[in-house]
């Protein structure tokens, strides 16, 4: 049995995070798309454990059948040079002389383009004039997202929910459930869930029930947003104008930025590149250890990647923030860091009315901002 790896618990929902969740606690590089590199790299230790899977993968895909003696050999970043990288490559046979090479572009956060593709297509056409074989090539994009400008003819477009739906059937048909790639694969699987980019759980009586009092949930979290929107507005002032309005269908995925001081308070956080926000989302923002999966009210301030604070350079200050419960992490594809208190929407149940709950909700994201205001982010070093 994978050391560390959590049991499913009952309804089929795991308290703890996969295997590869530990890949979101890195840095990121300017440039580039974290989630789509650590992705790229869990997969391609999943199938480089599992080549079966990986056979699997590429019958259901392409229809290509590859004998189990042919052996596999799994490449994330394969063949740098003019064309580009592509993110996965499988090579099926002799190296150097594969009969078949498969190439694979993931895409997450990013945008799928066909001229990014028509390089890859003719990088592989090259490599078949010089090593043989056949090649395949394609996409795996999100649910609902395309290529834009339309993938090249006769080039397919998967989706993250085909891999795992894939590779999902793929582990239930193993005799031994504790071989070392089986509990790869379902980790893998268990990933793009908590990732929310695959589902295979089957729906459950939490499910039913969760659906059927879905309206009267959305009405009730609908009611306690804009109750605790008001109080904040009153105690702290009106937000910041949106820079483009966002309009979304569930109350519990909004976001708004607020300017950094109250009323009757001096102006003591640097205003270049930081703000303050409170927001509904899910805790993708959080620290690595409390990814849940779940919707968290967060309270805070929010850095641009230039002028976030750095661990080695700021470790007191934001030590003297984790000790008043606050997490910093993020470094999203838009380059945003977040030192946020979060609050659980169970943490609001026990009281007694909707206005309790949203004077609850109120309270915690003024004090979360009266704190940040009482200890303001050192400006950096470079300004000093």
């Amino acid at each position: 049995m994978l050391s560390g790896v959590a049991a499913d618990t009952t309804e089929g929902v795991s308290l703890m995070s996969s295997l590869f969740r530990r890949l979101r606690q890195y840095g990121t590089t300017p440039g580039r798309y974290p989630r789509e590199d650590q992705l790229t790299e869990a997969l391609a230790a999943t199938l480089d454990a599992a080549p079966d899977a990986a056979r699997t993968l590429v019958k259901r895909f392409f229809g290509a059948e590859v004998p189990n003696d042919v052996p596999c050999r799994v490449c994330s970043q394969p063949d740098p040079g003019e064309h580009g990288r592509a993110d996965l490559e499988l090579a099926f046979g002799p190296e150097g002389r594969p009969v078949l090479r498969v190439w694979f572009e993931n895409k997450v956060d990013s945008p799928a383009y066909r001229s990014q593709g028509e390089r890859y297509i003719g990088r592989l056409e090259d490599l078949q004039g010089l090593q043989g074989g056949e090649w395949r090539f394609a996409w795996v994009l999100r649910v609902g997202h395309d290529v834009d400008g339309d993938p090249p003819e006769g080039v397919p477009v998967f989706t993250w929910q085909d891999v795992a739906s894939v590779l999902h059937e793929w582990r239930a048909h193993q005799e031994d459930q504790e071989s070392y790639a089986t509990r790869l694969v379902s980790e893998f699987v268990k990933h793009l869930e908590e990732e929310r980019l695959g589902h295979t759980r089957a729906l459950s009586e939490r499910d039913a029930l969760a659906l059927n009092w879905h309206e009267e949930a959305q009405l009730s979290a609908r009611a306690l947003v804009e109750q605790a929107r008001d109080l904040v507005h009153q105690r702290w002032g009106e937000p910041d104008p949106p820079k483009q309005e966002v309009r979304r269908r569930d109350p519990l995925w909004f976001w708004r930025h607020y300017t950094k001081h109250g009323p009757g308070r001096s102006l003591r956080w640097p205003k270049e590149g930081s703000w303050f926000e409170w927001h509904a989302r899910r805790d993708a923002a959080r620290s690595p250890e409390n990814q849940l999966g779940e919707v968290v009210l967060g309270a805070g301030v929010v850095f641009l990647e230039q002028d976030a604070p750095r661990e080695e350079d700021d470790e007191s200050w934001l030590g003297r923030f984790y000790g008043r419960g606050f997490e910093y992490g993020g470094g999203d594809v838009r380059g945003h860091f977040f030192l946020f208190r979060y609050m659980r929407l169970g943490e609001l149940v026990g009281l007694p009315d909707i206005g309790a709950q949203a004077q609850a909700l109120a309270d915690f994201v003024i004090k979360s901002w009266e704190m940040l205001e009482d200890d303001p982010a050192p400006q950096p070093k470079g300004l000093l």
